[in-house]
């Protein structure tokens, strides 16, 4: 081909490209490292969150707004969720790199599904559930269930379950326990006021809102009778094979964005930053702020050396007791998860 044939615009591509490529040979020749225009571009991924935008995502969210994740090259979609399983399938289908779904959700699904994903760590170390009952008649463990209506947030889903192994441990059948769906909010405690429940099984938001309203209750963790590795983030078993600086590179930023929240800053302007994502509860920032730092207490359940970190002891009594129900056959816990990335990004 002519010189005269090739369009102004291509050639003008050609003589950009070879004058970078001389210079990075020039460079090179000097014994600087030359960084490619690729490598400095971000890197997209998508993350899904189980459902919506909560404070409890705070680890994700906070690496999102507080820079974090721009520190490692990458630039990350966080998209809310509409349930554990979505947020799932969307990792298994590939339109997601990343999601936040709950230990038991998932071994329940690689377990029984044989679903290629593994934890690559633990973000909520205890449950995220709390059994709320009236001060006046409490319900303080297993034994006082006997007998009573319990609520739950949704048939088959993470309160029924934790309902279950609760009572199981104890040689209770679960199937003599009445139970009720009533969802996950502060209304819900007028049923109980009404005696309609005797209790009923909500998140940490919902407790801090009770207690902000001033309300009787009287609230335990599940974790007490039936720990569990509570919230978790997973991927699909193909990008842990191919792609391992991709996943290190995420838990980096969200290890740093974890250490943030605990260095004793001011956790206000984190608060503020969350609006980008309409998240809604947080208007009242005192209130919020007394949220996050319960959320807190959670992620650091098994001290602040493992934030993150998926603790095999925890895994294995959760396995052991969804195997006493039925949720899961009995096995070896390790094979639902792997330290091997979280362990380098805190050495990073």
């Amino acid at each position: 081909m002519s010189k005269k044939s090739v369009p102004a615009l291509a050639r003008r591509e050609f003589l950009a490209t070879g004058s970078c490529l001389s210079l990075a040979a020039s460079l090179g020749g000097l014994g600087l490292s030359v960084v490619s225009l690729d490598a400095r571009a971000a890197t997209s991924i998508t993350f899904m969150t189980p459902f919506g935008y909560l404070i409890g995502f705070a680890p994700v969210l906070w690496a999102v707004t507080g820079g974090h994740f721009e520190k490692e090259g990458l630039k990350v979609d966080v998209q809310g969720g509409k349930g554990s399983a979505q947020a799932v399938q969307q990792v298994l289908s590939g339109q997601a790199k990343f999601c936040r779904t709950g230990g038991v959700d998932l071994m329940r699904a690689v377990g029984g599904q044989g679903a290629p994903l593994k934890a690559i760590a633990t973000v909520t170390q205890a449950s995220p559930l709390f059994m709320i009952s009236n001060t006046k008649k409490p319900i303080d463990g297993p034994n006082d269930m006997k007998g009573k209506t319990i609520g739950i947030t949704s048939k088959g889903g993470l309160a029924e379950n934790l309902l279950d192994m609760m009572l199981e441990d104890k040689g209770i059948k679960a199937d003599t326990i009445n139970r009720e769906v009533v969802g996950n909010a502060p209304g819900a405690f007028a049923l109980i006021e009404q005696g309609r429940i005797d209790a009923y099984i909500a998140s940490m938001g919902t407790v801090v809102a009770l207690e902000e309203a001033k309300q009787p209750i009287h609230s335990w963790n599940t974790d007490r009778y039936a720990p569990i590795p509570g919230q978790v983030y997973v991927a699909g078993t193909e990008t842990i094979q191919k792609e391992p600086a991709l996943i290190e590179a995420f838990l980096r930023a969200v290890n740093r964005s974890m250490n943030d929240l605990y260095s004793g800053k001011d956790l206000a302007p984190v608060i503020e930053s969350f609006k980008a994502f309409k998240m809604r509860g947080i208007e009242d920032v005192k209130t919020a702020e007394k949220a996050l730092r319960a959320e807190m207490e959670l992620f650091a359940a098994e001290g602040k050396e493992n934030l993150l970190r998926n603790v095999p002891a925890r895994w294995q009594k959760a396995l052991d007791l969804m195997a006493k129900v039925g949720l899961a056959k009995p096995g070896d816990a390790s094979q639902f998860y792997t330290n091997a990335f979280i362990d380098k990004a805190k050495r990073g």
